[in-house]
């Protein structure tokens, strides 16, 4: 009965869905201009309209340390004990998010170029490879040219510096221009792979239409960097590439598995009672911190 008050009770169902703080909002907003990735923007912003995930976690945490001892002591639920604990458990968690924001920011550059590096490694078929490459190649000799639809025959000269920087030799299935085309042309086309490059294939009129000069800029930057680490039809070799194992990124913490919204007239069946679902690191940590001190008792 006690644990169904704890949900029902209407000063923890308003703290719940009362927002972050105003400093708290500014400073992840104050963040979010400095990521290039729309992905990781979107999730910033995503996270600020989240609050009640990290304020339900925040209450799962006071009740364990606090408010459940109270309770098998007076049998009462002190909502205001629980929510004074649970602001500073919401403080602890909203730190760890900026850590963890932190890392990414930071890291993220130098992965994220691993990434795309990645993207040309692993082209599949080559025909699609050379293609692309010979495209990236001209636009590098050619980057004041500013047409949207670049014919094959103006890209075609690039593919005998495309042999040459990965050592094709002619006798190789799509050692010559042609032969690429022509596979190109005899299957269905995989626009995607195309667009992950800012770029799209125009069967009937045999060009190539830049459709975001911004992706395909930095993509050619790349490729000028280093030109792709000189990448031949070995590229196999790195197709277990996990650049899921950066060292020093925090876990981001979601901190419930879906909006938790309280209301007076919310009963156990229409709430989700896993605050803490299986985010057993942040957990880990606030034990270690001593911010939630266990009894075996």
């Amino acid at each position: 009965m006690i644990l169904k008050n704890f949900y029902l009770d209407s000063d923890i169902s308003d703290w719940l869905n009362e927002d972050y703080s105003e400093d708290y909002k500014n400073t992840i907003k104050s963040i979010i201009p400095y990521s290039t990735n729309k992905q990781i923007r979107d999730f910033f912003k995503g996270h600020l309209q989240n609050f009640r995930h990290s304020k339900g976690m925040a209450l799962s945490l006071s009740w364990l340390e606090v408010g459940l001892k109270d309770c098998l002591k007076t049998n009462e639920l002190n909502s205001e004990l629980i929510i004074e604990c649970a602001k500073n458990h919401l403080k602890r968690i909203q730190d760890i998010n900026l850590r963890s924001f932190n890392n990414i920011l930071s890291t993220y550059k130098n992965v994220s170029v691993e990434i795309e590096k990645y993207n040309f490694k692993s082209i599949k078929p080559d025909y699609y490879k050379w293609i692309i490459y010979s495209m990236l190649q001209w636009k590098s000799n050619n980057s004041n040219n500013e047409d949207s639809l670049i014919p094959l025959a103006i890209i075609e000269p690039s593919f005998k510096d495309i042999k040459n920087i990965f050592n094709i030799p002619s006798k190789n299935r799509y050692g010559v221009f042609s032969s690429c085309i022509k596979c190109l042309n005899d299957f269905p086309i995989k626009q995607n792979i195309f667009e992950k490059f800012g770029l799209r294939y125009d069967k009937d009129k045999q060009a190539i239409f830049i459709l975001t000069n911004e992706i395909l800029k930095k993509y050619v930057e790349i490729f000028n960097v280093d030109n792709v680490d000189n990448v031949d039809d070995n590229v196999n070799n790195n197709k277990n590439t996990n650049v899921d194992n950066v060292d020093n990124v925090e876990q981001i913490p979601i901190l419930i598995k879906k909006p938790l919204i309280l209301t007076k007239k919310s009963t156990l069946s229409t709430v989700n009672i896993g605050f803490l679902g299986n985010k057993k690191n942040i957990i880990e940590e606030l034990i270690e911190t001593k911010w939630i001190n266990i009894s075996n008792s």
